[in-house]
């Protein structure tokens, strides 16, 4: 136990977090009872795993695998992504041909299986910041019950589950973008139950009173069981303490500008999301409905209570699959894949309290409402199953009812060209 302990010490100090001591405790008795258990399921079905498995060697299924034999592989990941972007503005021409074209993302992992019980991911960002993205042990006790401990994304959205790799837009909607937490560092149950019907997920984040839950029902039959991704609908909570100070949400413009700044807070902030994604061959149709709420304890002026703030928002998108890529609809090259995407989202932010004067002010009871309405469009290219090129053309409006903030009328234009290699 002491070990595992040390060992976990030493992971949380390379991704930048150090836990409670009793929170320690707690990933070390999970990691160390997955590999306990592990190696007991590996002894007792040796024989069996060594004839079910892959010979040992190395080969190349979507990317450089090893086989270990014994159901254990390792497999090599590679990911980059480089963009170059049109933004609406007046600066500086040679400024902006620094800024246009970037490589926002360089990362390298493993991944791999252990006995057939024990999956992991080790992917760490090769930028300046050079931090750790995922880094954690997933242990398979059954179909309907694994076991996960590190840091890895909270569950929550279903957008922000999404690989950024993966994503049809160029960016996250503003609601999750803003909202939602990524990755933490945690433990979690998840699996699949009711004939793979119900999907759950649940668990426990940085400190022992920060919980997030999410179900996932897919009510259509896949053959002759439920559980088809045709029909997707979920559900989704979070409660985490929050600091005093300016911790409220606070909303981003495509470009990364700040239009609505924190306001004072303190106590906890409540998440709740609802969503559907639909899928048939030619056409995927998703969306989410999004709802922060920060309480703010002792923030005003005299010390008492302010009403808390409300962040809400949502997106919905629809991705045309003008070329499929699976089966006999995937197209000839260099066309192999082509979609057609669209989508829109909006966040809004005001407080509890919409009945007396409302001001600017960060310690205001009333505060003045303000909302971001923003269409993306955008059309993805798969050249192969590792490159795609994907362009995004982006609108962006602040909506201002009480006509009390400082921004215009004018909607913001952006354009983004990205291309990445993904094995």
């Amino acid at each position: 136990m002491r070990l595992t302990t040390t060992l976990f010490d030493a992971l949380t100090t390379n991704i930048g977090y150090v836990p409670a001591p009793h929170y320690r405790l707690t990933l070390a008795v999970t990691v160390f009872s997955c590999a306990a258990v592990t190696g007991a399921f590996a002894q007792s079905g040796a024989a069996a795993q060594q004839d079910a498995s892959p010979e040992p060697g190395f080969g190349w299924r979507d990317r450089p695998t090893i086989e270990l034999g014994g159901n254990s592989r390792l497999e090599l990941r590679a990911r980059i992504q480089s963009e170059f972007v049109l933004r609406d503005d007046t600066a500086d021409a040679e400024e902006l041909s620094e800024e246009r074209f970037s490589i926002p993302r360089r990362r390298f992992g493993v991944t791999g299986e252990l006995f057939g019980r024990l999956e992991f991911q080790a992917e760490r960002d090769m930028a300046d910041d050079g931090v750790w993205r995922d880094l954690y042990a997933d242990f398979r006790v059954a179909r309907e019950l694994k076991l996960r401990a590190g840091q890895f994304k909270v569950p929550f959205s279903r957008e922000q589950l999404t690989s950024v790799y993966d994503l049809e837009f160029a960016e996250r909607s503003t609601v999750v973008r803003d909202l939602v937490p990524l990755r933490e560092v945690g433990v979690m149950a998840h699996g699949v139950v009711v004939n793979r019907a119900v999907k759950y997920e649940a668990g426990l984040f940085d400190r022992t009173n920060t919980w997030a839950g999410r179900v996932t029902v897919a009510p259509l039959p896949d053959g002759n069981r439920l559980g088809s991704d045709q029909l997707e609908i979920s559900a989704a909570w979070r409660r985490s303490p929050l600091a005093e100070g300016r911790t409220g949400a606070e909303g981003n413009l495509f470009m990364g500008d700040r239009f609505f700044d924190r306001l004072y807070a303190s106590g906890t902030r409540t998440l709740i999301g609802a969503g559907a994604a639909w899928h048939v061959p030619q056409l995927t149709v998703a969306g989410e409905l999004i709802q922060a709420a920060d309480t703010r304890l002792g923030q005003a002026i005299d010390g008492g209570d302010l009403s808390d703030l409300v962040a809400r928002g949502g997106y919905a998108s629809a991705v045309w699959h003008v070329i499929h890529g699976k089966g006999r609809r995937r197209g000839p090259a260099p066309f192999r894949e082509l979609d057609v995407s669209g989508r829109v989202d909006w966040l809004h932010f005001e407080s509890g309290n919409t009945a007396d004067e409302a001001f600017r002010n960060p310690r205001a009871d009333h505060v003045a409402p303000l909302e971001k309405r923003t269409v993306t469009m955008g059309v993805t290219w798969h050249l192969n199953r590792w490159v795609r090129v994907q362009t995004n053309v982006v609108r962006e409006r602040l909506h201002d009812p009480l006509g009390v903030y400082p921004v215009g009328q004018a909607p913001l234009w952006s354009a983004v060209v990205r291309s990445q290699v993904v094995m």
